[in-house]
């Protein structure tokens, strides 16, 4: 891997950075409950805008999509609020609503892919549930109300493919599937449990396979005609990881997997088609990393000192323009 930037927010706490698109800009939601804009020129990624009263306590997670040609930010706060914002053709990032479900803190939202024939949005907190909303004239409404999981709910996210399938899993050990089913949505049942918190799921860009974080380990999917089946175990990291991400397919028929969190430290692996994992990258940081996203060869992390790391990967003929720093 090979670091490009290391940018600093000036915030003490920042828990997700995620990518804006084809705009080549990322945000960042900090501890005091602002979300910063970041975009990049010739020299780097700078501070181009911030949202200084978007919620009133720390903006945990960030979503980002395209929809009908105009982009949309979901951003999930320890408030309990759920907050949608919309860029308009200047450039300014205006708020289209306020999404009112959960008792308390928002711990993950997210947008629902582009195979999708309809945009969702998924979020999951602290209450235990998980919540669906349909985006409709830029306004979303609550299409669905889960509530089968025991303990708070640490990360939701949707499968890759043309059927709607959401994910969900935290506390209570389980890696949990949610289906629509006669316009409601419903169970699917518990995909897999283990004896530690499920932090996070991330999928193949093929919907085929799946990795899991429990503890500092990463544990791999397939779909086994039917039931899901663990296929691999990789001891990734020696404290919890946070996140988990599942690059597209680069480089042929090889994809990468990156993982963060407690023990201050990036893992890479590569995963090709014959489901062979190895480690690609150990890049060592000075604090807890909390949240890692591809964005095609490029990887987005985002560090509790602050700090926010952009990273890309040794392949040939990658956009070196950015000059490390």
């Amino acid at each position: 891997m090979e670091p490009l930037q290391t940018v600093q927010t000036g915030k003490k706490g920042t828990w997700q950075a995620v990518w804006l698109g084809s705009s080549g800009g990322f945000a960042v939601g900090t501890r005091d409950s602002e979300i910063l804009f970041f975009k990049r020129n010739a020299d780097g990624y700078f501070l181009a805008d911030t949202l200084p009263s978007a919620h009133s306590k720390t903006v945990r997670t960030l979503s980002h999509t395209v929809h009908g040609g105009q982009s949309y930010l979901a951003c999930g706060s320890f408030d309990s609020f759920v907050s949608v914002w919309r860029e308009e053709s200047d450039g300014r990032w205006c708020s289209v609503a306020g999404l009112d479900g959960h008792d308390s803190e928002v711990k993950c939202v997210s947008w629902s892919p582009e195979s999708y024939k309809e945009k969702l949005l998924a979020t999951c907190g602290r209450d235990k549930t998980v919540w669906v909303w349909l985006l409709r004239d830029s306004l979303p409404e609550c299409v669905g109300l889960l509530a089968e999981h025991t303990q708070d709910v640490k990360w939701v996210g949707w499968r890759p493919g043309a059927v709607p399938a959401l994910f969900s899993c935290g506390y209570d050990n389980t890696v949990r599937v949610w289906h629509e089913v006669d316009e409601e949505w419903c169970s699917g049942g518990i995909v897999c449990s283990f004896s530690t918190t499920v932090w996070a799921v991330s999928f193949h860009s093929t919907g085929k396979y799946f990795v899991c974080v429990t503890g500092g380990v990463l544990r791999f999917f397939h779909e086994a005609h039917g039931p899901w089946e663990e296929f691999a175990v990789v001891e990734a990291h020696t404290r919890d990881a946070y996140s988990v991400c599942w690059s597209g397919v680069l480089n042929g028929d090889t994809s990468y997997i990156a993982s963060c969190g407690d023990d201050n430290r990036i893992q890479v692996c590569s995963f090709d088609t014959n489901r062979e994992i190895k480690l690609h990258a150990t890049i060592a940081c000075g604090s807890a990393v909390t949240s890692v996203q591809w964005a095609e060869d490029s990887l987005l992390a985002c560090l509790e000192d602050g700090t926010v790391k952009v990273l890309g990967l040794n392949t040939p003929g990658r956009d070196a323009s950015i000059k490390p720093k």
